[in-house]
């Protein structure tokens, strides 16, 4: 199905295993962040989602007999599982961006998660905690290189 052609370093699959992925790349070519806002809280069912952000390019689909696709008003296309409904990754309607539910790989990634992302519209009733930077919408690159770069990473 897709086609990232670097080394996979990180493999991950929806509850039942028919949809089945790889991700290539290291550490460096992802950013790990909680996602609050309303596409990903309906979505999820929760008060956000933790994913990785990263490019598009970066994700061969192994297995994907089940492979569904779901277009958001935004424009956006998810990808879920259409056996088990397991929402697998998020892909925005420009660029080359791609945003990975980290609760899918098979193991977790390495990398912490390092900001809290869309709170504009943020659940009412969920308190942020723990200190990590706050951008009320997606951060630009230029932000984002600012945060790592401040982290140390």
């Amino acid at each position: 199905m897709g086609g990232a052609t670097l080394e996979r370093l990180l493999t991950g699959r929806c509850l039942c295993g028919v949809v089945q992925y790889a991700l290539s790349g290291g550490p460096e070519t992802r950013v790990i962040v909680n996602c609050h806002c309303s596409y990903c809280r309906r979505a999820h069912g929760s008060a956000f989602v933790t994913v990785a952000l990263m490019r598009r390019s970066r994700i061969d689909w192994t297995a994907g007999e089940a492979l569904s696709r779901f277009r958001s008003p935004a424009g956006g296309i998810r990808f879920f599982c259409s056996e088990c409904g397991t929402r697998l990754c998020n892909s925005p309607p420009v660029a080359d961006g791609l945003s990975v539910a980290v609760a899918t790989p098979d193991e977790g990634p390495p990398e912490a998660v390092v900001a809290h992302v869309n709170t504009e519209s943020k659940a009412p009733w969920y308190e942020i905690l723990g200190g990590l930077p706050e951008f009320a919408a997606l951060p630009t690159g230029e932000e984002f290189a600012k945060l790592m770069a401040e982290r140390g990473e």
